[in-house]
């Protein structure tokens, strides 16, 4: 039951996402970048919303930034917040 979440959360960014984009905005090589920026952002909030994420989620970032040196300390900040 634990993939439900983001999967709903990707679906509900993805239609949100398109509709922006094919009734608002038109596709331009531009937009479509930008929009795959905004589709991450609402994803990520959308995850925080429905509680997505779970402790492992945190233990494998933990173990990226070990092998990248790569820091995601914001994100950790706000993800711990809300489990």
């Amino acid at each position: 039951m634990g993939f439900f979440k983001p999967i709903l959360a990707s679906v509900l960014a993805c239609l949100l996402v398109y509709a922006v984009t094919k009734y608002l905005i038109g596709a331009t090589l531009f937009v479509l970048v930008v929009m795959f920026f905004v589709f991450l952002a609402l994803y990520f909030c959308l995850l925080l919303l429905f509680k997505g994420f779970e402790e492992e989620d945190l233990m494998i970032m933990s173990a990226i930034e070990e092998k990248t040196g790569v820091r995601w300390g914001l994100a950790r900040k706000i993800i711990g917040r809300f489990l």
